[in-house]
């Protein structure tokens, strides 16, 4: 696997859809490494895949036809997430008013892909990072950074000026993407890097359609950071906060709102989209990093008793129970965990596994970090 290119590495990937690509080369490499193991079952099919063809397969075209049975028959590889149950593959949306922190955020949120760590209380996995920063110098980006305590290993690649995307952008956008194997793009702002009336349904679909083909072709997630209307919108339209057609927000997989009112520490960030379950954190501005962190203090304060007996006992359980688990555990009846279940869903507390028996199990969203470093020693 040492000397295994990236179109072989891709190539094994398609063949065994579970293996976790997600990063550069050698990162992939390593995984491909750790997936087949002593497995030598696996080593021999490896063995049988026709390698030599390997670029003209990675260049294949995704395949745009199903018939019922084949679709139904299909495994497909589980969703990537820059940022689990907030930001998944795909295209997606960060938008705020102006001077309210949203490319603090965006930045922020680079950094902790750029180098594994945790954003907004979820551990995210390393991978590289492509930020497109239309409004800044490399000056300010610099002093940002250092206020926000970046590593100088964070893997994350920054440009100041990009082609619009009507003439060129867009392929040297695909060129980059496919050339690094970025795992996630920030663009900052959608105004800077094209022209089009964002009023217009027509031009903001085609803009928006073009981006998200290429975040899904490539499995990677495409943040654009936007802006929302004038005050007056309040939090609770965040749909319609969007500034422009609703081009935008039909078209992108996620959609993140942050509502600050100006003056305050405190903020709401609300996330929605196609396979996310509509969720709201509240936030609280770190002034020394500059960085938007839980503000767990005011999260714990919305729940009520029995949605902290069923953190506690999620927490006992290991972090994943089912609906059944949890009743015998707090001796209560199944349907009314699953009410308290289904308000946890709402507020992001907790996420839906994968089925593995008759119930589907429920998963802490964000662990302890300790427990969490434990298990990565072990």
């Amino acid at each position: 696997m040492a000397g295994a290119t990236d179109a072989d590495v891709q190539i094994i990937g398609r063949a065994f859809p579970d293996l976790p690509l997600n990063g550069s080369q050698a990162a992939n490499r390593r995984a491909a490494s750790v997936y087949v193991g002593d497995r030598h079952e696996l080593l021999a099919q490896i063995l049988t895949l026709d390698l030599d063809e390997a670029p003209q397969a990675a260049a294949a075209k995704p395949r745009t036809s199903y018939t019922a049975r084949e679709l139904l028959e299909t495994i497909f590889p589980e969703p990537r997430w820059a940022v689990p149950d907030i930001l998944p593959e795909g295209l997606a949306l960060l938008a705020g008013r102006p001077k309210m922190g949203k490319s603090w955020l965006a930045l922020q949120i680079a950094c902790a892909v750029g180098t594994g760590g945790i954003v907004l209380g979820r551990r995210v996995i390393k991978a590289p990072v492509l930020y497109i920063a239309l409004e800044d110098g490399f000056r300010r980006l610099q002093s940002r950074m250092q206020t926000q305590l970046w590593s100088r290993d964070a893997e994350v690649d920054f440009y100041v000026e990009w082609p619009d995307l009507a003439a060129g952008g867009l392929e040297r956008l695909q060129e980059v993407i496919t050339a690094k194997g970025y795992a996630l793009v920030i663009i900052d702002t959608l105004s800077r890097i094209t022209c089009f009336d964002q009023q217009d349904v027509t031009p903001t679909m085609v803009v928006m359609g073009a981006l998200q083909r290429l975040a899904l072709a490539h499995r990677c997630t495409i943040l654009v950071v936007d802006h929302h209307r004038k005050p007056g919108v309040s939090s609770a339209d965040l749909i319609d906060s969007v500034l422009g057609s609703t081009g935008k927000t039909a078209v992108a997989d996620a959609i993140v709102g942050l509502f600050r009112e100006r003056g305050q520490l405190g903020a709401k960030l609300h996330v929605t989209g196609r396979d996310l379950l509509d969720q709201q954190l509240t936030l609280k501005w770190d002034a020394p990093t500059c960085c938007w962190q839980l503000n767990e203090d005011a999260k714990a304060a919305t729940h009520n008793a029995s949605q902290l007996e069923a953190l506690e006992a999620l927490a006992e359980l290991g972090g994943e129970a089912t609906t059944s688990d949890l009743a015998a555990r707090l001796g209560k009846d199944k349907a009314q965990i699953s009410r308290t279940l289904a308000d946890l869903l709402t507020n992001g507390d907790v996420r839906k596994g994968r089925r593995t028996g008759k119930e589907v199990p429920y998963q802490l969203t964000h662990p302890p970090v300790g427990e969490d470093e434990d298990d990565a020693d072990d």
